[in-house]
């Protein structure tokens, strides 16, 4: 088998519990099958919306929408392809969620957060290595996996991670409900003229009956309903 195909397939392996909701399980799954390499698939698996998808959601004709997966220098094809995703969640993941989440709940509280493992010469020296040190069978960090298994039960350090997220899953079917309706209201989207109505509803209506593999679409739509409430009313 190819190495593509093989890190294709690792690539996907990562990800092989996200979960698809039937509204768009063929769309996505064409998606990823139109990706013109590993570093594309990465791409299209942590959309919300594809660009196919944006266009039936939205009343307006869209442009196409650039995001650092078209950075020509991040994914400059004399680089790995490990490397080129890599080189993407550096630039996004990293900085734009996990570190500033971190920085905003430390600061808050007075306290100086510290990344040992972001270390300028540890993360070059993790740069330079190949990718199979990198990624392996659908698992990263496999050399630092190795060093802690001599200090830490395999048990604990193969567990699924455990994050600090908070169930506005279940807040939003629950305390939050009102909000989230008021966000979602017919009468606040026909008057909008941004979204379809019918699509947005749809979408809505299926997280209301219990179907939570779709929030991640219904809370984006509902952080950009609350922005536009205030600034653009």
């Amino acid at each position: 088998m190819k190495k593509t195909a093989v890190l294709a397939i690792d690539v996907l392996n990562i990800f092989r519990e996200r979960p698809l909701h039937h509204i768009d399980r063929m769309s996505r799954i064409q998606s990823y099958l139109q990706a013109k390499d590993p570093a594309m698939i990465f791409n299209r698996i942590n959309q919300t919306f594809t660009e196919h998808e944006i266009t039936t959601f939205m009343k307006m004709k869209t442009a196409h929408l650039y995001n650092h997966f078209m950075n020509d220098y991040l994914l400059n094809k004399s680089n790995d392809e490990v490397d080129r995703i890599i080189a993407i969640d550096y630039q996004t993941f990293l900085v734009d969620d996990i570190l500033q989440k971190v920085d905003r709940a430390t600061s808050y509280f007075s306290l100086e957060g510290r990344e040992p493992l972001l270390d300028y010469r540890i993360s070059e020296f993790a740069a330079s290595l190949p990718s199979n040190y990198k990624l392996r069978n659908g698992v990263g960090k496999s050399i630092l996996r190795s060093i802690v298994h001599k200090h830490v039960p395999k048990e604990i350090m193969n567990r699924p991670k455990m994050g600090f997220g908070i169930p506005i899953d279940n807040w939003g079917q629950k305390e939050l409900k009102p909000l989230f309706d008021e966000m979602f209201d017919i009468d606040f989207l026909n008057k909008q003229k941004i979204f379809s109505t019918k699509k947005v509803r749809q979408l809505y209506e299926e997280y209301l009956s219990g179907n939570k593999q779709c929030f991640d679409r219904v809370w984006e739509i509902f952080i950009f309903q609350q922005w536009y409430k205030r600034w653009m009313e």
